[in-house]
């Protein structure tokens, strides 16, 4: 998970530092951007199909083969480079989330689950800051070359760890038999409750989560207080943290928490549209990645418990797909809303969807209690 941030951030820092051109990021970021889709809706029909662990190793070498290409582009500064580093890392990335989440709900028990999954979510959450921050010094010191072996390096320990882990599910079904291309979508259409909160999840994603990202920054620099932004990022991985250490440490959270906890988001956007002062950023990211954090756990524990172990690949791959397409179009639309609206309005109408969309999805039987009252095993792919 930290090799994710080198990949991403430090790839970033390479190509601004290497090329200094707007086009050559945006060739970047839009082949890293559309192959992750891609890759998200393929896996989408197809990551049952193959042995978890032996997957996440090629994950893995996809990441090796990543951090070659970039000491190439280092080397030779070609453009085209661009594409296949773009292609490479936006696979493994993407595909990385769903397969693991998937491994994990293979090889932890039950009852074990909870506090393996908060472990899963905080470890993502540190390393989403830690591997951006190690890049940016890296990079700052002008050891550019550090990050790509760096990341490498990383990946080949990866390998080696799943090489020596359990081996998690052997699929029993072949992927040409009838049916299973489709079968991850039609046990979500057929689990209302699962699709109501993938819905939830799509559209939190791209009109809250993407606005905040693109709005907290942006504000706090108008305030004389970009400097700020980092330190808000630290609290809340120490807010991920915490509901980590309420699992791990066997505090019983019930399923009804998960979906109103998420209504808590909301602090960060109070701030801004009540032009709060900006030292109460910080708790109101605590706040967030708590919220985060508790909610991340229950649900991807309740589909662990609720899917069958051959679908779950394909179920979680689903998830993530709706999060990344709604994340990048959040994105644009923040930044053209932007243009005309303050960052009070904004933030204002990203509160009224996400009380919305939590209130609509609530309303779903099931939702509330993650389904706990629907655990049906009899779909058949």
């Amino acid at each position: 998970m930290l090799g994710d941030g080198l990949l991403t951030v430090g790839l970033t820092l390479i190509v601004v530092n290497v090329s200094q051109s707007a086009t050559a990021l945006t060739l970047l970021l839009a082949c890293s951007t559309a192959a992750g889709i891609v890759a998200l809706l393929g896996s989408s029909i197809w990551l049952d199909a193959f042995n978890r662990r032996r997957t996440l190793i090629v994950i893995d070498v996809g990441r090796v083969i990543a951090a070659v290409l970039r000491v190439a582009y280092l080397v030779s500064e070609q453009t085209w480079l661009l594409v296949l580093i773009g292609i490479t890392a936006g696979i493994s990335v993407a595909l990385y989330r769903p397969a693991f989440s998937a491994y994990i709900g293979d090889i932890a028990a039950p009852d074990d689950r909870h506090a393996a999954n908060a472990l899963r979510s905080t470890a993502s959450k540190l390393s989403s800051i830690a591997g951006p921050a190690l890049a940016g010094v890296l990079a700052n010191v002008d050891a550019q070359m550090a990050i790509p072996i760096l990341a490498g390096l990383l990946a080949c320990v990866s390998i080696a760890g799943f090489t020596l882990g359990p081996p998690g599910m052997t699929p029993e079904r072949h992927w040409r038999m009838s049916g299973f291309s489709t079968a991850g979508f039609r046990f979500v259409w057929s689990h209302k409750w699962v699709m109501a909160i993938i819905a939830q999840g799509a559209i939190q994603i791209g009109f809250v989560s993407a606005p905040i990202t693109l709005i907290v920054p942006l504000w706090l620099s108008d305030q004389h207080a970009s400097g700020q932004y980092g330190y808000a990022m630290a609290i809340e991985a120490v807010g991920a943290l915490t509901a980590t250490l309420l699992f791990t440490r066997g505090v019983r959270i019930p399923a009804t928490l998960g979906m109103p906890v998420l209504v808590l988001q909301g602090a960060v956007l109070l701030v801004v549209i009540c032009g709060a002062p900006t030292i109460l950023i910080y708790p109101a990211y605590f706040v967030l990645g708590l919220a985060m954090g508790i909610f991340g756990t229950l649900w991807i524990s309740a589909l662990q418990a609720t899917v069958p172990a051959e679908l779950l690949g394909r179920v979680l791959s689903i998830d993530a797909l709706g999060n990344s397409a709604f994340s990048l179009v959040g994105i644009l639309i923040t930044g053209l809303a932007l243009g005309y609206l303050s960052f009070g309005e904004v933030s204002t109408a990203s509160l009224a969807v996400l009380i919305a969309s939590v209130v609509l999805a609530a309303l779903v039987p099931g939702v509330l209690t993650l389904g706990r009252q629907h655990r049906e095993h009899n779909i058949e792919p």
